[in-house]
């Protein structure tokens, strides 16, 4: 970005083949909006002559000369400005943000008093040289460019390198995808093209697209999505994905691979990287995360002083085998408690002594027993393994006074005598 006050002696080319053009449009939050202006000659241009139109809210280009700013004099304080060869001449809202305005030659006019809804011209002598939008009715929020809805507002529209010249046809111009738009379409308050433009310059860097960023349960099916990403001059590209260690991504080199969330026991942000290359050995990054969420629950001590009938989710640790062979009965145990997970006639879970588990059901009361019953393996998830719980030391004078705070507990009992003798058969198990 260069901007001049030069005298009238300043060469001015007209050749109507290598005219101005808009080389990127900003229409960001507020009032953070530039429009940049580009000299593809070989000699400097001189901006008598030359306005910046402006549509609000639909019309026609007539309405758009009427809201017209003299590029030469923007402001009206006597200035000539020009555009050096191969420079370009950036305009600015007055109000844009301090990080934004180091790229402005112009800040304060009406040129950018413009919404996503508003066509903008690129005037000479009269004659609209290239255009975004177009006249006609208002187009809602804006238009649509490279198969981007509403790309007018509030995004940034980059020329691609391979303009040479305006165009006043906006549909040819906007296009209908990435592969025939005259423009790269960017989120909104990108400013890092703004100040300078490439034309001709090679090779063109595709832009990676790692996809929003998601949640998951553990053990569940995540899909990342790279098929936002592309190559500006629509050669075909390569993707790579990295991530943790302990994931394993079915197709890291496709653009959506999906893979297992791992059975975490506390919520953990698993980073991924998406690395797109062209045809030509170029490469761009992106990088999206997906956060494992485990639903801790309620203690089971919590669960346990609930309304029977409640539905509840609690985590613990498996601490018996399975006491039945046609249905399923373990005991599970965290720091507070322990309880019973039943599921009548559920025969398809699998469980170890010693697997961490989040198990969801209904809170009930079996012979005593407190339990939280399930209506099948889809009830329970697998969080991974953990150490049993040291069993709580007692007596039996506590066993015998309190039993019911140790229920469904690892216990050792100590200074315990047997005798011979009759378990009860009735009130109890």
């Amino acid at each position: 970005m260069k901007n001049y006050v030069l005298p009238s002696l300043l060469l001015f080319s007209s050749l109507f083949a290598q005219e101005l053009f808009f080389s990127e449009y900003i229409e960001g939050s507020s009032s953070n909006k530039a429009l940049e202006i580009y000299n593809p000659t070989s000699a400097t241009v001189d901006l008598s002559g030359y306005e910046i139109w402006r549509i609000a809210n639909g019309g026609d280009w007539s309405e758009g000369q009427d809201n017209s700013v003299d590029l030469a004099d923007p402001l009206g304080d006597g200035s000539n400005y020009s555009i050096l060869a191969g420079d370009v001449f950036v305009v600015c809202n007055s109000s844009i943000a301090e990080d934004y305005s180091g790229e402005c030659d112009i800040l304060g006019t009406t040129a950018t008093y413009y919404n996503g809804d508003d066509a903008v011209g690129l005037a000479h002598n009269g004659v609209l040289i290239d255009a975004i939008g177009e006249e006609g009715d208002d187009p809602g929020s804006g238009w649509a460019v490279a198969g981007i809805e509403n790309a007018t507002g509030e995004h940034t529209l980059v020329r691609k390198s391979s303009v040479t010249q305006g165009n006043t046809d906006w549909e040819s111009s906007a296009g209908t995808d990435v592969c025939d738009s005259e423009w790269s379409v960017y989120d909104q308050n990108t400013f890092d093209y703004l100040g300078f433009h490439d034309v001709g310059s090679g090779n063109v860097a595709p832009v990676a697209n790692a996809g929003i960023d998601q949640t998951a349960s553990p053990g569940g099916v995540v899909q990342l999505d790279g098929s936002g990403s592309y190559d500006p001059e629509c050669a075909e590209i390569s993707y790579s994905w990295e991530g943790p260690g302990d994931v394993v991504l079915d197709d890291p080199g496709s653009a959506s691979p999906s893979f297992t969330a791992p059975g975490y026991s506390e919520t953990t942000l698993l980073s991924f990287t998406l690395t797109v290359t062209d045809d030509q050995g170029s490469t761009d990054s992106d990088a999206t995360v997906v956060t494992v969420v485990v639903d801790e629950g309620l203690t089971i001590a919590e669960a346990r002083a609930m309304e029977l009938g409640e539905m509840v989710t609690v985590q613990g640790v498996v601490t018996t085998p399975n006491f039945q062979s046609s249905h399923t009965e373990y005991v599970i145990q965290d720091a507070t408690a322990g309880l019973v997970v039943f599921g009548y006639g559920v025969t398809d879970v699998d469980l170890e002594v010693g697997d961490e588990i989040s198990v969801t059901g209904t809170t009930e009361e079996y012979n005593g027993k407190f339990e939280v019953a399930i209506t099948g393996s889809q009830d329970i998830t697998v969080l991974g393994t953990a150490d049993l719980p040291e069993p709580q030391v007692i007596t039996v004078a506590q066993l015998t006074t309190d039993g019911e705070a140790y229920e469904s507990e690892l216990i050792t009992i100590q200074y315990a005598v047997l005798y011979s003798g009759d378990w009860p058969d009735q009130g109890s198990s």
